[in-house]
């Protein structure tokens, strides 16, 4: 007998729904079952790779994060879980924001964007505007600063260029 201590399930499932699929092994459906085990064990790993990563996002450890948001889209794509891979695609979007790598930021939100479109989940689509237009926004600030660090640095040398002269 297999002991099913401690929580393995999501929040919405209890440990007894993988009992019951185990139990249904026996029975007459052992291919959706083992297929029906096969997608849960991989949902769990999911859902646990999406916590390390929101954990180690939220203590700004945006490299580490975005291991576990990789592993979280490798287990959502072999279930394969549509609304998964598009949370997936976001939270990698927002590590990659943070590391102001924006152009593979841009590519994963757009991911996200048009997987929640093609879901019609509207909570979830305005989610994706949301954070495409926060991308933008950051992707924005950053080149302002850039240039102005670039015209101060014009000035300084151009200072210098005619005190030389």
């Amino acid at each position: 007998m297999v002991d099913y201590t401690g929580d393995t399930a999501s929040k919405s499932e209890s440990p007894l729904v993988l009992k019951s699929a185990f139990i249904a092994v026996d029975s007459e459906n052992r291919e959706t079952s083992v297929s029906y085990i096969g997608n849960r064990v991989e949902k769990e790993a999911a859902i646990a790779a999406n916590y390390i990563g929101s954990e180690l996002f939220r203590l700004t450890h945006y490299t580490e994060a975005l291991k576990f948001h990789r592993e979280e889209l490798s287990y959502n794509e072999m279930i394969p879980d549509e609304l998964g891979i598009a949370i997936a695609n976001r939270k990698l979007g927002e590590c990659y924001t943070e590391l102001g790598q924006y152009e593979k930021a841009l590519s994963h939100i757009k991911i996200f964007l048009d997987i929640t479109a093609s879901l019609k989940n509207k909570i979830e689509n305005q989610r994706a505007w949301a954070t495409l237009g926060r991308t933008f926004y950051l992707k924005y600030v950053q080149e302002q600063e850039t240039n102005e660090n670039n015209n101060s640095c014009n000035e300084t040398l151009n200072k210098k260029q005619s005190n030389l002269i």
